[in-house]
């Protein structure tokens, strides 16, 4: 058997030779990875590199201060539900340039998940604290009928003696002066009183107020002349989104008992979140609500022949 030399440091094994060298036995540790940005460093990141300042994106988007803010600080739970919160991250993400489609899917992933867990743990919660405080509630309910019960009978007793035998001694006083008031008025005589005069009274009113002269109404106020009036309120909170005539006017979280008119000559479009919610009126015709609640719904009205907006 050859003895083959080898330099210092190797192993030999089962005819088979291992290097103790550190950079070449090393075992390559796997590469540690770096914390994934969250979706709001990704929205605010994007922004500042287009050198865009919330306010721009306010006006661009129609998206409030505070609701761009809550998306960049992944503030969610601001957001009435899942559908202002996808229906903002996708238009804010579309301006921005980026994958809408991407981060909806994280979100679905992240913060859904996150908020029925969030869910289940309060449910537990109150389930555990809910019989503590009913004993409690008993407890102190049972306490205060003994000290009402108590109270009373002591009021009671300290009265009983004293307080019949009260009433009964200013009995008569009290019948003797109902007796001298009731003879009183039958000495004084019943005095009649004359009639007023009222003819006299009534030639000396003037003249201007036998015959009020009404107030002329004042005119009514007269609306645009538009070929399309669409009248729209709400009964619970929406998102929506309104265009008249290629014009974004509205695209907010309106909350309940909101009301606007929009005025077109020829389209109008609008699209919400909570379609149960949003109630409209079409040139004074009810067409009532744009559907379920808490679906996504979209209408478009317009104007036969007409020209359809440019953007």
């Amino acid at each position: 058997m050859e003895v083959e030399n080898h330099p210092a440091g190797a192993i030999f094994s089962s005819g088979m030779i291992f290097r103790t060298s550190g950079d070449e036995c090393a075992a390559a540790s796997p590469e540690e990875k770096e914390p994934m940005e969250s979706i709001g460093s990704i929205l605010r990141q994007r922004r500042l590199e287009r050198s865009l300042s919330l306010e721009e994106a306010h006006q661009a988007t129609k998206i409030t201060l505070p609701n761009l803010t809550a998306l960049e600080e992944d503030n969610f739970a601001v957001f009435p539900n899942r559908v202002y919160a996808r229906a903002f991250l996708r238009d804010y993400s579309n301006y921005l340039g980026l994958d809408s489609g991407e981060l909806l899917q994280r979100y679905e992933e992240e913060w859904v998940n996150k908020q029925s867990e969030a869910a289940a743990e309060n449910k537990v919660s109150d389930q555990q604290i809910k019989p503590k405080s009913t004993g409690r509630a008993i407890k102190w309910g049972l306490a205060l009928t003994v000290l009402v019960v108590a109270v009373a009978a002591f009021v009671f007793a300290s009265l009983r003696p004293t307080g019949v035998r009260a009433i009964i001694a200013e009995a008569p006083k009290a019948l003797s002066l109902f007796a001298g008031k009731k003879a009183t008025a039958e000495k004084e005589p019943h005095v009649h009183q004359a009639p007023k005069p009222q003819k006299a009274e009534q030639a000396a009113l003037p003249k201007t107020l036998e015959h009020p002269v009404a107030p002329k109404p004042a005119p009514a106020e007269q609306a645009p002349k538009h070929k399309l009036v669409l009248e729209v309120s709400t009964i619970g909170s929406a998102w929506l989104e309104i265009e008249a005539d290629g014009k974004i006017i509205v695209r907010d979280i309106v909350p309940a008992n909101w009301t606007k008119t929009i005025y077109a000559d020829r389209l109008i479009k609008i699209r919400t979140g909570n379609a149960g919610a949003v109630h409209l009126t079409l040139n004074g015709k009810k067409l009532g609500p744009m559907g379920p609640p808490v679906q996504v719904r979209s209408r478009v009205f317009k104007v036969e022949n007409a020209p359809l907006p440019t953007n």
